[in-house]
């Protein structure tokens, strides 16, 4: 990894940035929130070095709901395999209380470990940061839920993204090694409302030691949530990304992104294109438990699980309305010719009355 110099290139973060003890969408620096939806979110993508997406990994930790809730996703052949727990506790340090699936801060902006263990599936991994992360800009707008928001609802969020490696064992019909997997973490904190009617979250790892990362959000009538998007090269390094505008092909049932062209700039006035192309089956985030009452502790101590089959049209068009990731490629390049390809994650979501892209949903 090289020394905490590098890991932090240009980023206000530190380790402890890593801890679930955040209290407002900053690094560390002001307390003071009561909002329920306030939360510590941890995910990992889970991706073979040709492309195949196995799964994610990752959970949450409402502070002032005293809820941990965690999960496990793994498609299977047509099959998603889907692993969900939640624990009552007032303790945010702990993530590992779990009995069927626990996590681990092994070494804050380094390492974690994940296990789980259900009816379909079991997995004991290790990631390992293999990059600097790259901080996004905190957003802070009005809920996109007209059709229920109170006054003053929000969505106040911090995240970072960062490139590693994956290593352990998978057992579905049988124990295997997963080799090495390619794997992007995202660590978020603050509150979020809901999906927007548009969400693209892009990650793409690059031969060469870099990554692409992007956020878009937008309402139905077109206007931006938050937009940002950033190269980052090995040696911790960046380049901000301006997108300027996009054009989006979805599967009219499953609402799977096919196909997205981005174009924008830099600070420099340098001009790119992104075209990135769908290489797979995607995992739907309402197998991980993504829905309006992901906070609500009401219901106590609970472990759910379920198969979805995506061969089942019926299926595809229920799960398909929430958030999907998806395996996928890119090609970018600069107006000047330089080029870079890669593999990554495409995670999307578009909701019907988007104004320019619910037309293509059946």
């Amino acid at each position: 990894m090289g020394s905490d110099v590098a890991l932090f290139a240009e980023s206000p973060l530190v380790a402890a940035d890593d801890l679930p003890i955040h209290q407002t969408a900053e690094t560390l620096g002001r307390p003071d929130t009561l909002h329920p939806r306030w939360t510590e979110r941890w995910y990992f993508n889970l991706q073979h070095a040709d492309g195949r997406l196995l799964g994610i990994v990752g959970g949450g930790f409402y502070p002032n709901s005293h809820l941990l809730e965690v999960y496990a996703c793994l498609l299977d052949g047509p099959y998603q395999h889907n692993l969900r727990q939640r624990v009552r506790t007032s303790d945010r340090s702990r993530l590992d209380l779990g009995d069927r699936v626990a996590f681990e801060v092994t070494e804050p902006m380094r390492s974690w470990k994940v296990s789980a263990s259900g009816p379909a599936f079991a997995l004991q991994l290790r990631y390992e940061a293999t990059h600097a992360p790259h901080l996004f800009p905190p957003f802070l707008v009005a809920a996109d839920l007209p059709h229920r928001a109170g006054p003053g609802d929000y969505d106040a969020i911090q995240h970072f993204v960062q490139p590693g490696a994956v290593t352990g064992h998978v057992s579905v019909d049988r124990e295997r090694d997963v080799g090495r997997l390619h794997s992007f973490r995202d660590r978020t904190w603050g509150v979020r409302s809901s999906r927007p009617r548009l969400h693209n979250w892009f990650v793409f790892h690059v031969p060469d030691g870099r990554y692409l990362t992007l956020i878009h959000q937008e309402r139905a009538d077109g206007s931006q949530m938050v937009s940002h998007g950033a190269i980052v090269a090995a040696d911790g390094s960046r380049t901000q990304l301006v997108l300027d505008d996009h054009d989006l092909t979805f599967d009219g049932v499953s609402r799977l992104l096919r196909v997205a062209h981005y174009r924008g700039h830099d600070a420099r006035g340098r001009r790119f294109r992104l075209a990135v192309t769908n290489t797979g089956e995607g995992v739907r985030l309402l197998g991980a438990g993504y829905a309006n009452a992901q906070w609500d502790a009401s219901g106590g101590n609970a472990v759910e699980s379920e198969t979805f089959d995506l061969a089942d049209p019926d299926v595809v068009r229920r799960t398909g309305r929430g958030t999907i990731d998806s395996p996928a490629s890119m090609d970018f390049e600069w107006d000047h010719g330089e080029r870079m390809t890669g593999i990554g994650i495409t995670e999307s979501a578009i909701a019907r009355d988007h104004w320019r892209y619910g037309s293509q949903l059946a």
